[in-house]
C-alpha cells in the first residue's frame, strides 16, 4: 500500500518533524510511504538532514512545496497564538492550491506525533462518505457554541486526519475555508483547528482514540478528564485505557499539567524516553534544549508544582470551560 503523509513545517520545527518522520519509517510494515512536506522557508541544511533520512529507509520518499502567500488569499490577517501555534500549520488547508497530487487519500500529521505501528489500517478505514475522519478532542458544549456548531457535532483534533481527497477537491473544501476566515476576520478559535470543525462539522467522521492519543489523556484520570473538560462527545473508561496503552499515534501536544514539550530537555512528559529515543534515532538530540519560560508559564508551573490538585483541577476547568470560551465567543462576533 502507498501511503501519502502532509507534514506542514517551518524551520523551527523541522526537526521535529523529522523525528515524526522516522517514527513513521521505523514502524511501517510492507507501505510504501510518500512524504509531503508543505514548507515554509525551512533552511537547506535542515532539508538535507530530512532527505538524509529518508535515503536509510527502504520504499520512502519526500516532496517539499512552498507554502502558499497567505496575504494573496486573504484581505485579512490571520490572528494566532504564536506561543502554542505556528502560521505553518495553516498550510493543511490549502492542499489543493499545494499537491500536484492525484491520490484517493491523505494522512495530514502534526509534527509532534510517533507513530508507534504501520499506518495501514488508518489509512484505509471507511469513511462513510465524509471528507474528513479525525479524532474527539474531548471539548465541551460551550467550545461548539463559539464556533457555532451543534451541541452534539464531532469536534475533532486537528494534528491527525484523514482526508478523502477527491471529496475535499469535489465540495471545494478550500473556498469554503477561506470564505470563513473572511468573514470571522481571521479570528477563530482554535485558529485552523477552530476553522477544520466549523466549516466541515458535518462532514467528520469519528476515529477511535487510539490513531490520536494527546498529552491530557496521559495527565488526567477518566473522571479528572470527564470533571475539567466536560466534554459533549465522550470516550468510555475502556476506550481510553485501551489506547494509552496501546497508541498507534501519540500527539505531544501541551498540557497545562505538562512541564515544557517532550523535546524540551526539562520536562516532565510522562512519554518523554519514547519520544527521545526516536529523537536519538533521527539525530536530532542537538533540538534538546533547556527551555525559557515565560512569566505566564512560570505561574503555571508554580501552581502545578504547589496547589492541591483538585484546587488546581478546578481552577483550570473555570479557565478552560468558561474563561477561554467566553473570550473568543466576543472576539468571534464583535472584534471585527
Amino acid at each position: 500500500m502507498e501511503i501519502h503523509i502532509v507534514y506542514c513545517t517551518d524551520d523551527n520545527f523541522a526537526m521535529i518533524c523529522a523525528t515524526s518522520m522516522v517514527s513513521v519509517m521505523e514502524n511501517k510494515g510492507d507501505e510504501d510511504i510518500c512524504f509531503h512536506i508543505i514548507d515554509n522557508q525551512i533552511s537547506n541544511v535542515k532539508r538535507d538532514k530530512m532527505q538524509d533520512l529518508i535515503e536509510r529507509y527502504s520504499n520512502c520518499k519526500i516532496d517539499f512545496y512552498p507554502f502558499p502567500d497567505l496575504t494573496a488569499i486573504f484581505s485579512h490577517e490571520l490572528h494566532y497564538d504564536a506561543e502554542h501555534v505556528s502560521i505553518s500549520s495553516y498550510g493543511r488547508l490549502f492542499l489543493e492550491r499545494i499537491l500536484p497530487i492525484d491520490v484517493s487519500r491523505i494522512l495530514y500529521l502534526d509534527c509532534d506525533t510517533i507513530v508507534l505501528k504501520g499506518l495501514s489500517d488508518l489509512y484505509s478505514m471507511n469513511l462513510q462518505g465524509k471528507v474528513i475522519g479525525g479524532v474527539d478532542d474531548c471539548k465541551s458544549v460551550r467550545y461548539r457554541k463559539v464556533l457555532g456548531i451543534p451541541d452534539n457535532a464531532n469536534y475533532i483534533n486537528a494534528g491527525v486526519l484523514l482526508i478523502d481527497y477527491p471529496l475535499w477537491k469535489k465540495y471545494k473544501c478550500e473556498e469554503k475555508i477561506v470564505q470563513y476566515l473572511e468573514k470571522q476576520h481571521g479570528r477563530v478559535h482554535f485558529e485552523d483547528q477552530g476553522t477544520i470543525n466549523a466549516v466541515f462539522y458535518n462532514q467528520i467522521q469519528a476515529l477511535p482514540l487510539q490513531y490520536n492519543v494527546m498529552t491530557h489523556m496521559f495527565d488526567l484520570s477518566f473522571e479528572e478528564l470527564m470533571a475539567f473538560r466536560k466534554p459533549a462527545v465522550a470516550y468510555t473508561k475502556q476506550e481510553i485505557e485501551c489506547a494509552k496503552a496501546d497508541p498507534t499515534i501519540i500527539h505531544f501536544t501541551s498540557s497545562f499539567l505538562t512541564k515544557g514539550r517532550a523535546w524540551d530537555v526539562n520536562t516532565n512528559h510522562s512519554r518523554k524516553s519514547l519520544y527521545q529515543s526516536y529523537m536519538r534515532k533521527a539525530g536530532c538530540t542537538e533540538n534538546l534544549k533547556e527551555k525559557q519560560y515565560s512569566f505566564k508559564a512560570r505561574v503555571r508551573i508554580w501552581m502545578v508544582a504547589h496547589l492541591p490538585r483538585k484546587c488546581l483541577l478546578a481552577l483550570a476547568m473555570i479557565a478552560h470551560e468558561y474563561i477561554n470560551p467566553l473570550k473568543f465567543w466576543l472576539i468571534m462576533r464583535y472584534n471585527r
